[in-house]
């Protein structure tokens, strides 16, 4: 079911249960709990402030405010207010910037201020120092607008590498600059963007250097000092930004189009059904339903990576997130994990800070030039975009109480002086030295005003700064490269830091000179063992750099070998390996080889693919007998999809092995890793029927066993594949997700689906086991065969006017309704597609926020499922130049490839230049005539469920 998911989701609550009034900021001070060792001070309150939602400070410590005073749907109200530093106190306030539409984003630059206010951003400067910005210029414009004010492009954020990076929201965009009118624009509806200002004499912007990264975020953006970009996105509080595409492009082959990793550990690993949520514990009434009734993140924003000096030591480096709609600000430990990070709770059952106030709405975190934790509080009654409510709900909910109200407040253990700690007028030296400085703020103003004077006039002190940080040293890395002033001996001493965080830097930063210096290389090399799991992802990736990978290809397998080696490890070896995969499989194969974890089979398995598509394959088989039997199976599986056979290799007895992956796929003993390979394996084997592998079906078994057999019964398609799998009593053994991936997998075949319409010609299986999506699919076929039968078959689908069918089904709400059936309804209807109390699989939007919907509307949108269609979850239909045409929503893409994920809930990856169309549909992926799929009773009592009653 098709309900909206988006930055400020629905708090879970009926507005009679919201306090009437808003509370004084005295009053809400007291409301606060937060841990007995900190303070929380109110800095500013209406009528001072409205509506902050962003806010940052200069070098000379003015705190500039973004009040989006017109939120949620008031044009021209916004404001950026102004408020000097005085003594240890901020002044008199002074309207720095009027009459901005929806302004939600602030950085300070040379002496003036960027501002992301869609579609544009700004830069503005006051020249005559009366605190109101005379200059205005468009930076860059094109952030599209037609979405929630809530979902557009925000917090311009100055990165360690010195570029100032954008979140781009969900609106998309097509982003050009009037500074550079001939640049091509950049299409952000799935990246991000990041740019460079050149100043003029005259104090304004001359030009903007600006190009797409990876990413997507909705409402955050986070640099750590050691270049790690962190993002967040409703129900993720926690997302990093892994693996350019840039990088990928260096092998055409290999198919891996992610760029990002949800860092929250997962509700329950078991299940690997969906996103990874962390449990939020709010003490307000606006209390948020998830699974098994706990709440979760709804509305996570403000991803923050704390590194100021105020907290307590131990809260360093870890991540703190805004949820609005709970009333809370959550704290994570920030853990490293393989090449990416772990969010882990910090604290059981409590949050950093929450508040019993149902007003408090904390939207943005900023560490301040005291090291204290800043935050923008909207304070309203309801923070929800009316664009995101049914239309019924929408006119029952106050959106203007709290529209004159607004708060900002700082958290510290220990309170710093504010005046003493910013750097003003501050000489080279001593910005030099705050690089090194304990407070981020500190070390980034430092950076920032270096890089605008031009670090470049600085370089000599650079060059002999001997700071102790790491974080300064890292700082001063990037400084020398943008000066063009690193040289590689400078680079050979960072590599040998004791902080790995320094050597990750310098590693990077090595790239352009490893062609050239043969001791830098060398000195790569030996961080190929690297015991961070981090430095030698990032000498897996650096390695690409090479003109020829050859003569490292055994220090890619090391890193291989490694055992914290993760998914973006293996695509990084992959994408810096084109060309020489025979060699580097040659090279794993020589090492001994006990480790069947699932992670190295399926790595084994991917090289091999990409062996089987060089010249001289046999050569890299040589020590393949000598492994264990499920590491010959994923390699030799892995060189017969690319090659379409098995390779003919002397040393290895075909039908030996052929027995052995009988056997292993049979016996429950082994581990699910080799019986798995064993049955991928069994594809190439004829003498293995596809009847042997049906018992393995049997719902006892693995679910990944399970998919692994009707991927290979598939693969063989007999003449009679579909009728051995329909027959029942097996056909009605299988879970919902198996029945779809059979069907998705049969519909895409024409072979195969000539078998299925057969087998619904004769009621084998009923017509009602055919999706709405995969109608259309058959009705669509290329096979004009295909198109006639199933358009015959199904004539009567679809016909009816829907709206009618609506108005019929209304009586239904006023029936006695049965929530405990509905669950059971719920589990055979609609468990395919969504997830809703631990159960189900999360294709289509969740489920958790509708339950204060009213049931009118739940009804509305199973009866009329294109309604409303969710941002991101239109349907697409692509033909594939193998023949098959696949339907789903395309999850990720890049330049080389998209991944596909069906209403099964599994992904595919397909090359983009495997694909000969690819269309989006108009309709949801939800089926049409749901209501036929059970009875009105039965549809009453789902209806209750969802509701939650």
């Amino acid at each position: 079911m098709k309900f909206v998911i988006a930055f400020f989701l629905v708090c879970f609550t009926t507005l009679a249960q919201l306090h009437e009034k808003p509370l004084s900021p005295s009053e809400a001070q007291k409301a606060f709990r937060l841990e007995p060792e900190l303070k929380i001070e109110l800095v500013l309150a209406e009528p001072e402030v409205i509506a902050p939602c962003a806010l940052a400070f200069d070098e000379l410590g003015t705190m500039y405010v973004a009040e989006n005073r017109g939120y949620p749907t008031n044009f021209n109200q916004g404001r950026i207010a102004m408020f000097r530093l005085d003594g240890d106190k901020f002044s008199e306030r002074l309207d720095f910037v009027e009459r901005l539409n929806y302004p939600n984003g602030v950085l300070p630059w040379a002496g003036g201020l960027i501002v992301t206010c869609a579609p544009d951003v700004l830069y503005f400067k006051d020249t005559d120092g009366d605190g109101h910005a005379d200059i205005r210029q468009v930076i860059l414009t094109g952030f599209a607008t037609n979405g929630s004010t809530q979902l557009r492009v925000s917090h311009p954020t100055f990165g360690p590498d010195d570029w100032i990076y954008l979140s781009g929201g969900l609106s998309g965009g097509k982003v050009t600059s009037p500074l550079v009118p001939e640049r091509t624009p950049i299409d952000i509806s799935r990246s991000e963007i990041r740019f460079r200002l050149q100043m003029a004499d005259d104090g304004k912007v001359a030009s903007v250097r600006f190009e797409g990264v990876d990413g997507k975020g909705q409402f955050g953006l986070c640099i750590d000092d050691f270049g790690h970009r962190f993002t967040c996105m409703n129900r993720v509080q926690a997302q990093e930004v892994v693996l350019p595409s840039r990088y990928l492009k260096r092998n055409p082959n290999l198919i891996f189009t992610d760029s990002m990793q949800d860092l929250p550990e997962e509700l329950d690993p078991g299940l690997h059904l969906g996103p990874p949520a962390a449990h939020i514990f709010p003490i307000s009434h606006n209390l948020t339903t998830a699974d098994s009734h706990l709440g979760t993140f709804t509305a996570a924003c403000a991803v923050t990576v704390y590194r100021g000096d105020a907290l307590p030591a131990e809260m360093y480096g870890n991540v703190f997130s805004c949820d609005p709609a709970a009333n809370l600000v959550h704290g994570d430990l920030l853990l490293k994990h393989g090449a990416t990070h772990l969010a882990k709770r910090a604290a059981e059952k409590t949050e950093f800070l929450a508040s019993s106030d149902d007003w408090f709405r904390p939207v943005f975190l900023q560490t301040g030039p005291d090291g204290a934790l800043y935050l923008c509080d909207m304070y309203r009654r309801t923070i929800e975009h009316p664009g995101y409510l049914p239309e019924e709900v929408r006119k029952k909910t106050d959106f203007e109480s709290g529209r004159n109200c607004g708060r900002i407040w700082r958290v510290y253990k220990t309170k710093n002086a504010l005046t003493s700690r910013t750097p003003g007028q501050a000489k080279p030296m001593d910005l030099i030295s705050a690089l090194g400085h304990k407070n981020s703020w500190q070390r980034e103003t430092a950076q920032r005003l270096l890089f605008e004077r031009g670090a470049s006039n600085s370089v000599e002190i650079l060059l002999s700064a001997d700071l102790k940080s790491a974080e300064g040293q890292a700082r001063t890395l990037r400084l020398l490269a943008d000066s063009h002033e690193l040289k590689p001996e400078k680079l050979i001493n960072a590599l040998g830091d004791a902080n790995p965080g320094v050597r990750e830097t310098a590693v990077e930063l090595s790239e352009p000179f490893l062609n050239d210096s043969p001791s830098l290389l060398k000195k790569i090399t030996d961080l190929s063992t690297d015991p961070d799991s981090h430095v030698h992802f990032r000498v897996a990736l650096a390695f690409g750099e090479l003109r020829s990978t050859l003569p490292v290809v055994g220090f890619l397998a090391r890193i291989a070998l490694q055992p914290d080696t993760d998914k973006w490890t293996e695509a990084a070896i992959l994408s810096s390996s084109y060309g020489t995969e025979p060699a580097l499989l040659k090279s794993l194969l020589k090492n001994e080889i006990t480790n069947q974890e699932p992670r190295l089979i399926h790595f084994l398995d991917q090289l091999s693919a990409l062996a089987g598509k060089e010249k001289n394959r046999g050569y890299a088989f040589d020590d393949l007998p000598k492994k264990p039997l499920p590491i010959q199976f994923a390699v030799l599986n892995g060189v017969a999809r690319e090659t379409g056979a098995l390779p003919s290799i002397d040393q290895i007895d075909l039908p030996r092995l052929a027995r052995s992956a009988r056997k292993i796929g049979a016996d429950p003993a082994e581990t699910v890793a080799a019986r798995e390979a064993a049955i991928r394996f069994a594809r190439w084997i004829p003498q293995i029927q596809y009847n042997e592998l049906l018992p393995l079906l049997n719902p006892s078994n693995r679910p990944e066993l399970q998919r692994a057999v009707v991927q290979t019964i598939l693969a063989k398609a007999d003449d009679h594949t579909v009728a051995a799998v329909v027959t029942a009593p097996l056909w009605n053994e299988l879970s919902p997700n198996l029945r779809e991936e059979f069907l998705n997998g049969v519909i895409s075949n024409p072979r195969l689906a000539t078998q299925l319409l057969d087998q619904l010609s004769s009621n084998n299986i009923p017509p009602g086991a055919i999706s709405s999506a995969q109608r259309k699919q058959l009705q669509n076929a290329k096979d004009p065969v295909i198109k006639e039968r199933s358009v015959a078959l199904f004539r009567s689908s679809g016909e009816e006017d829907r709206m009618k069918v609506y108005e019929s089904y209304k009586s239904i709400l006023r029936e006695k309704a049965d929530p405990l059936n509905g669950r059971k309804v719920f589990t055979r209807v609609c468990a395919t597609c969504h997830r809703l109390d631990q159960e189900g699989t999360p294709v289509g939007p969740d489920l958790f926020s509708i339950r204060n919907q009213p049931k009118e509307v739940i009804l509305l949108h199973v009866i009329v499922p294109d309604y409303e269609i969710a941002l991101g979850f239109n349907n697409y239909t692509v033909e594939v130049k193998d023949g098959r045409t696949l339907s789903g929503i395309i999850r990720s893409e890049n330049e080389s490839a998209i991944t596909l994920r069906s209403a099964t809930g599994r992904d595919e990856a397909i090359p983009r230049a495997s694909i000969v169309t690819l269309q989006a549909s108009k309709n949801s992926m939800m089926p049409q005539e749901l209501e036929k799929t059970m009875t009105r009773q039965e549809l009453a009592d789902l209806i209750s469920y969802v509701k939650g009653e």
